[in-house]
């Protein structure tokens, strides 16, 4: 891949995520979305319509595998992880996960850790929201 073609993919990604909700978080504030310095893929966490969803975007050039996993540890530090797929749409591959169908909400009130992984490779840092 040319530097110019990395550099329009990491601009397309980093539009889709915005268009998305997965807005960059300032420095003060706790990580609730991450871009990948490259632009291969972004991440994060949001609310839609009072739904909170778990995101993963990544780039249809990187040919990322079909399946993944996503675990989320509640306040209390238990951790729940499913197996989820990407799909492709349009130029990225993009899993959209819905928090309250596919993970316990009993951790109660606080923050919880969003965190992604294939095989081994870990998408980034993790991401965290909170439950009031």
């Amino acid at each position: 891949m040319t530097r110019r073609s990395a550099s329009l993919l990491s601009a397309a990604l980093a539009g889709a995520a915005l268009a998305a909700g997965l807005a960059l978080p300032g420095a003060a504030e706790a990580r609730k979305s991450y871009c990948s310095p490259t632009g291969d893929y972004c991440k994060g966490t949001y609310k839609k319509k009072g739904k909170r969803f778990i995101e993963l975007r990544t780039a249809a050039l990187y040919a990322p595998p079909a399946r993944y996993r996503l675990c989320v540890r509640d306040p209390r530090k238990r951790e729940a992880c499913r197996t989820f797929r990407l799909r492709k749409k349009g130029g990225v591959y993009v899993s959209k996960v819905r928090w309250s169908r596919h993970f316990p909400t009993n951790g109660g009130k606080g923050r919880y850790r969003v965190r992604w992984d294939d095989d081994g490779f870990t998408y980034g840092p993790p991401v965290h929201f909170r439950r009031r």
